[in-house]
């Protein structure tokens, strides 16, 4: 009986062990987050509203100042954005995809390293955004 408890006790641990494992994994940024590529040009966070005209907008009931997601999709040289879908991923691993009606309605806030979109349910926006691709 006392052999089966200590081998109980073990394999506790072990997906004790395991969960957590798998928690710090999850939760570890995997990109850098110093900056946000987009189709492949990099855009650092300090710098990037030195570039761009800032705008400020409503969400919900919160105020927000952002970057236009179609500037920034014009300046990264996107050619036809119109017929792109765009995907945008987070440091944690999260991923939205878009076509160009919703996306051009966003914004990239760069207080939060997030994109926004007022008309899209929350669900939609990415915080930590390290890379946006069109496809």
């Amino acid at each position: 009986m006392r052999k089966f408890t200590v081998t109980l006790w073990l394999i506790a641990l072990f997906v004790l062990a395991g969960s957590f494992s798998f928690f710090v994994y999850s939760v570890t940024p995997k990109g850098d987050t110093d900056k946000v590529i987009i189709n492949g040009k990099d855009y650092y966070w300090d710098d990037i509203c030195d570039d761009f005209k800032l705008e400020s907008f409503e969400a919900g009931e919160t105020q927000y100042t952002g970057i236009s997601l179609t500037e920034l999709a014009y300046d990264a040289g996107i050619g036809d954005p119109e017929t792109k879908k765009f995907t945008i991923a987070g440091a944690d691993g999260y991923q939205k995809t878009l076509d160009w009606d919703d996306f051009s309605n966003g914004y990239l806030v760069k207080e939060k390293k997030l994109t926004v979109f007022p008309d899209l349910t929350k669900s939609f926006w990415v915080r930590d955004v390290i890379e946006i691709k069109a496809k």
